[in-house]
């Protein structure tokens, strides 16, 4: 029976692969799919195939004033530094918080909806709500452990945002997050059943593989993603000093941009690292497809950084990419399961350099590592195999539930 599902995210919907691929799922079930965001881009009103896209306006601000947000640059001793008590932000934080909310209940009251779908902590108060006048049915879908995020965030917010969590978080009828670790911690946390693992994979595509032209001579190494504080990109192109007959390319942006490309003057690395354009996420898998080797140097600088999985994981798996990653334990249990590459720690140049050169010095195993990421891709990694749990979901909540239109 077809339902109206109401979506609700703070930020663009086109930049967020999940709750696109998410809504595109749900649309393809024939129900009716609204995605409510909050955004400083696109018209008011969209139609994205059959996704309707309502918007409320996010004020712009000046790129002085992104350049201070949770990106900004800083050093390793700054994220590392104790955690104070209360800060006089967290104020400012949990208002536009609550305000936000409110907007996202005053536009969407009007979208009368069998289920409404929170995409983290910052909607789950406003479909709550919706889902209670309405009496529709509620999905949270924790992108991440949204109070373990920030580098540096205060007690007092740390536990405001877990107090706001707890209480909402029962109230769903299905909760959903990205990978194990962090579902066993929400069940612990909160005494609530196991969330559904739903993997931030990418839809399956076919990439075909191009031959090396200009560096033949040399593995292809990537990183593509955020040039912020917590990635470990530092310390990756300090280890190409030590890493033979291999070029790193960074694909990406983000506040160090600057001082990524002054550290590479400064160790007179230019030759073995360089920096490339991004590509539309649309455009990412495929503009790996002359890399050899994924690199994911992340650092756990917060509990949420230590259990990440992020999508650039699985865009090298499909792109046929080997990985050498942080050990840390999601990232570890992908890579060695399935016999993917290696893991480093990622605070030691010489254990980054090391991981490397074992994938680069043995071809054959480099080439076994390569199809078996293809494989594995092709397999499980894909979206298309991780949204049969979302279907699942939405029938078993639909089926014979109340179908507000």
């Amino acid at each position: 029976m077809k339902s109206k599902v109401l979506i609700l995210v703070q930020n663009e919907i086109k930049n967020d692969p999940r709750v696109y691929k998410t809504a595109s799922t749900t649309s393809s079930l024939g129900h009716e799919v609204i995605v409510l965001c909050i955004s400083e881009e696109g018209n008011e009103k969209e139609k994205i195939e059959d996704i309707e896209v309502v918007r409320i306006r996010r004020k712009k601000l000046s790129n002085k004033v992104k350049s201070k947000k949770k990106d900004m640059p800083m050093s390793d001793q700054t994220i590392l530094k104790k955690e104070k008590i209360f800060r006089v932000n967290d104020l400012k934080f949990l208002i536009k918080f609550f305000i936000t909310n409110v907007q996202l209940i005053l536009k969407g009251r009007n979208y009368k909806s069998s289920i409404y779908y929170a995409n983290d902590l910052d909607t789950l108060l406003a479909a709550s709500i919706l889902s209670k006048l309405n009496r529709g049915k509620l999905i949270y879908d924790s992108h991440e452990l949204y109070n373990e995020q920030f580098i540096n965030t205060s007690i007092f917010l740390k536990k405001a945002l877990e107090i706001i969590e707890r209480s909402l978080i029962r109230r769903s009828d299905a909760v959903i997050t990205v990978n194990d670790s962090i579902a066993e911690i929400l069940s612990n946390r909160y005494n609530i059943p196991l969330p559904t693992t739903l993997l931030n994979c990418p839809n399956y595509k076919e990439v075909v593989k191009r031959k090396r032209q200009e560096v033949s001579n040399h593995v292809k190494l990537v990183y593509v993603g955020k040039y912020i504080p917590g990635r470990g990109i530092e310390e990756i192109i300090q280890s190409m000093k030590y890493i033979e007959n291999g070029i790193l390319f960074l694909r990406g942006f983000g506040s160090l941009e600057s001082t990524l490309i002054g550290m590479v003057k400064k160790e007179k690395l230019q030759d073995k690292v360089k920096f490339l354009e991004p590509v539309p996420m649309t455009e990412i898998v495929n503009s790996l497809a002359d890399f050899d080797i994924g690199i994911v140097p992340y650092k756990p600088v917060s509990l949420n950084n230590k259990l990440a999985t992020p999508n650039k994981i699985f865009e090298y798996m499909m792109a046929g990419l080997a990985i050498s990653s942080s050990d840390m334990p999601e990232l570890r249990n992908i890579v060695l399961s399935n016999n993917l590459g290696t893991v480093f720690d990622p605070e030691s140049i010489e254990s980054i350099s090391n991981a490397i050169n074992k994938l680069i010095q043995n071809n054959s195993e480099l080439e076994k590592m390569r199809n078996n990421s293809k494989r594995s891709s092709k397999e499980v990694y894909n979206w298309e195999a991780q949204s049969k749990k979302l279907v699942h979901i939405f029938n078993d909540l639909l089926d014979g539930g109340n179908d507000a239109n």
